[in-house]
């Protein structure tokens, strides 16, 4: 690492300072640096991933997160990959660690959470840590610019730092981190393909910082550095195109008083290539129109600020559309294109295309095939079985709102569960969940006509969706429906059904609770019959005569 500006300025013109650097001047609160200490042997780490990541969506631009891979849960074995720096073990030695994962929100000891009276807490504890961070005023702003030259890999990192007020230290120190996103690698509750995002290779400033010794209200400070970097860390590929930076200032080498983020732009970039890298839509629809996404990422010098998309289903009418924005030098872009309408069928396929002149047109273009959702009556039947862990296993039936419509769980070890209910005609969504993420036994969810709405074998994993449609039929629940009685219901021994004289009913077939056909009786002049139901397990059955008549039957 080579330093090359220093500038420690105290300006009291703000308008100018405003004018010329990239660090805010106004008044600020502090912004959240979570220190996430990790392994890849760690279990439960995948879950603190999930947590740190939830807190920056939460906190867009006000708080960051540093995987830092370290102790003996970081120690790999044959082929494992190896995520340590030379800064982990020091770092995590003054967190007071116990169990992992642990984080520091900003260092801070907070009380009633930390694992050992340090700066380290479990899982558990970092959002509210979070919150109370983000609502505290700082007394100093930071940001950062960064560039790499991709010819020779060296990474150029601008970093300005501006008081708003006096800090009760007489130094502090500027740290400044590279991470790494998107290694695809083993993780212990993550599998082999686990993605590794926000992964510590190095601290740019050393492994306690910079420091600052002019720490009053009104100090501008600008530092410069240049770091090339390598082709890997520990056998590990160094991508360029995965780097971004998280720097922050503390007081010491504990308290974090703020601290920011960037990610590089590109000079001396050797493509020009524009790609569609994911098509996104539903795999199920209940209506005849989608507003498909795609994810285009600019492997190209330039930024991009429009592109013009070709997008058909079924090889029916082309529609275009036309998208403003920002996209830089290898970043990516969701972007939702407008509705498209298309005529009813058993299969869907859609073609988009983004129109960019570049050097390899074979990955602009994408297609997708997705499927109307199954349909049902709104007579819906659940049967589900659980394996040793039951207590794990929940389910929910939702509205097109979102709406919860029925739910269940969770349950005992290796139960059946039979629900059977009726919902409303409308898009529904049957979700299944499994907390552990391993998933269960069977499942089948069906209508009274026996069209099967969903089926697994119970390999489901931490959870699983499908979209489904209901339709009303002509259903009759009364005791006298026209063309005959039906009696008693519920009924113990015998069903008895007394025809008139303008029936002109032939048979009768009878389902149970999960659409199984149990019985078929042919009426022919028969003025009355009597069905023998002491067989029949206790529940609710569906008559459905010829003329299309439905009679819920209730058996005692």
């Amino acid at each position: 690492m080579k330093k090359y500006l220093i500038l420690i300025v105290l300006v009291l013109n703000l308008a100018y300072i405003s004018a010329q650097t990239i660090v805010s001047t106004d008044i600020e609160n502090k912004k959240v640096v979570l220190e996430e200490f990790t392994g890849i042997h760690c279990g439960w780490c995948p879950d603190g991933h999930i947590i740190a990541e939830s807190i920056v969506e939460d906190n867009p631009g006000n708080a960051f997160v540093i995987n830092i891979h370290r102790g003996s849960y970081a120690i790999p074995g044959n082929d494992d990959p190896d995520f340590r720096t030379p800064f982990g073990d020091p770092i995590g030695a003054q967190a007071s660690i116990t169990g992992y994962p642990a984080g520091t929100v900003n260092r801070h000891v907070f009380p009633g959470m930390s694992q050992n009276s340090g700066t380290a807490m479990s899982r558990g504890h970092w959002v509210d840590a979070s919150d109370i961070i983000l609502a505290e005023v700082s007394y100093v702003n930071m940001a950062m610019e960064a560039e790499i030259d991709y010819d020779n890999r060296e990474l150029t990192v601008l970093a300005e730092v501006y008081y708003t007020g006096d800090s009760p230290e007489s130094s502090n120190f500027l740290n400044i981190a590279l991470l790494q996103d998107n290694t695809i690698a083993y993780q212990n509750g993550g599998g082999i393909f686990y993605n590794h995002k926000d992964r510590l290779v190095w601290m740019i400033t050393g492994q306690w910082g910079e420091e600052i010794i002019t720490t009053t209200s009104g100090s501008f400070i600008s530092q410069t550095f240049t770091y090339t970097i390598p082709a890997d860390y520990n056998d590990i590929e160094a991508v360029l195109s995965y780097m971004k930076l998280v720097g922050f200032v503390s007081e010491t080498r504990q308290e974090i008083i703020t601290g920011n983020a960037c990610t590089p732009s590109y000079t001396n970039f050797p493509y020009n290539d524009v790609v569609m890298e994911q098509l996104d839509v539903p795999e199920n629809v209940c209506s005849n129109s989608i507003s498909p996404i795609v994810e285009i990422m600019n492997n190209t010098a330039n930024i991009i600020t429009e592109l013009e998309f070709e997008y058909s289903v079924n090889g029916e009418e082309t529609h275009t559309y036309t998208w403003e924005g920002s996209i830089s030098t290898l970043q990516t872009e969701s972007i939702e294109l407008d509705e498209i309408s298309f005529q009813t069928s058993d299969e869907y396929s859609l073609n988009v295309e983004v129109l960019y002149s570049d050097e390899d047109q074979s990955n602009n273009v994408e297609n997708a095939n997705f499927y109307p959702a199954p349909e049902g009556n709104v007579h819906i039947f659940l049967d589900l079985n659980t394996d040793n862990a039951g207590d794990q296993c929940t389910w929910d039936i939702r509205d097109f709102e979102g709406n919860i419509l029925q739910s269940g769980g969770p349950y005992g070890s290796n139960e059946n569960i039979q629900e059977n209910f009726i919902i409303d005609p409308d898009c529904n969504t049957f979700n299944l969940y499994d907390s552990y993420g391993n998933g269960g036994g069977s499942v089948t969810l069906s209508d009274s006509d026996g069209n099967q709405l969903y089926y697994t074998i119970g390999d489901y994993g931490s959870g699983a969706s499908q979209l489904f449609k209901t339709d009303a039929i002509e259903s009759v629940y009364s005791p006298d429906v026209k063309g005959f009685r039906i009696f008693p219901n519920p009924a113990n021994e015998t069903v008895s059904i007394s025809f008139n004289g303008s029936s002109n009913i032939q048979s009768i077939t009878i389902y149970d609770a999960y659409g199984r056909q149990v019985e078929e009786v042919n009426i022919s002049m028969l003025k009355q019959i009597d069905i023998d139901v002491r067989e029949f397990p206790t529940g609710f059955y569906f008559f459905r005569f010829s003329n299309g008549t439905v009679e819920k039957v209730v058996v005692k």
